[in-house]
């Protein structure tokens, strides 16, 4: 065979290698620059990183969104294999999303853990799967949302240094997405904690750098202990923050690291009446997160301090 032969049939094996590669991760909201991403991600070496990664996540419903999301960890830069663990809670889901998170967990069987549980809430089924965390940083990321290629890499790069710099809790730059294919927006109301490369603060002195969400945090396991979500919650949207916030008041001590190019990215219906710039919750959804909610935080903060 000449050497023009065999570059032509080392071509084609790369090219069948590309497509099949592309279509196990064929999502319906890859970009251009996301498809190369992934392409460079699966054809070159992965990055050996230093920490653990357990990612919890209540699946209820997600058959549209749910591949989008393990192929957005399991196609990290970090190495999926060796460094993150993910475990996908069913909560009663009426359509195909177990099916799928079956298919998953049977592919990765070391890495993906599935359960399924009857319906009860978000806040349930993440404390179901707190139990089988085995690694040393722990998210709480929506199925519908996603990660970018490298984020994960960037935690790990601060992760490497959060003892001896006090670092408890590494944020990720939330990015709007379009879920009507309108694209991507960095106009989240909180952007400006990202507008660094690297802010670090102390819990004590976060002041306007508030933290509401846990879908887009990462945190050191042996700082959560016991403590877990409030299922009174169930109808409010304040359980997450009544969560990261009692681990900042038992935690004040440490600090928090906002990364700016650790992107998560967070999927709207519709950029202009997303909850985030229009709260239109109902008349008990607001007392419910009042009284078991702020009234609560206020409560534990005033026995903690």
């Amino acid at each position: 065979m000449n050497k023009e032969n065999m570059i032509g049939q080392v071509g084609k094996i790369i090219k069948k290698q590309l497509l099949s590669n592309l279509m196990s991760c064929s999502s319906r909201f890859l970009t251009v620059k996301k498809i190369k991403d992934r392409c460079s991600i699966i054809f070159g070496k992965k990055i050996k990183g230093h920490s653990t990664y357990s990612i919890i996540s209540a699946c209820y419903n997600v058959e549209n969104y749910i591949d989008d999301f393990i192929e957005s960890i399991v196609y990290q830069s970090l190495g999926f294999k060796e460094h993150i663990q993910i475990i996908l809670v069913d909560d009663g889901s009426r359509d195909d999303t177990l099916e799928k998170l079956k298919k998953w967990g049977k592919r990765y069987p070391k890495n993906i853990l599935v359960f399924t549980k009857e319906h009860e809430g978000v806040a349930a089924a993440r404390n179901f799967g707190m139990d089988y965390v085995k690694n040393e940083w722990v998210c709480f990321a929506d199925p519908k949302d996603f990660f970018s290629n490298h984020a994960i890499e960037k935690v790990d790069q601060i992760a490497e240094y959060s003892q001896q710099r006090k670092i408890g809790f590494i944020s990720l730059n939330q990015i709007l997405y379009d879920g009507n294919g309108g694209g991507c927006f960095d106009i989240h109301p909180l952007r400006y904690k990202y507008y660094y490369q690297v802010t670090v603060r102390n819990i004590k002195n976060l002041n306007d750098y508030i933290q509401l969400s846990v879908t887009s945090v990462f945190i050191r396991r042996d700082l959560i202990g016991e403590i877990r979500f409030s299922t009174l919650l169930i109808k409010s949207r304040f359980e997450e923050a009544l969560f990261i916030n009692y681990l900042f008041m038992i935690n004040d001590q440490k600090n928090i690291c906002f990364l700016k190019d650790a992107r998560y990215y967070l999927r709207v219906s519709s950029i202009k009446l997303d909850l985030l710039f229009i709260n239109s919750e109902k008349i008990e959804q607001s007392i419910n997160s009042l009284r078991h909610g702020v009234l609560n935080l206020l409560n534990l903060s005033e026995k903690t301090f």
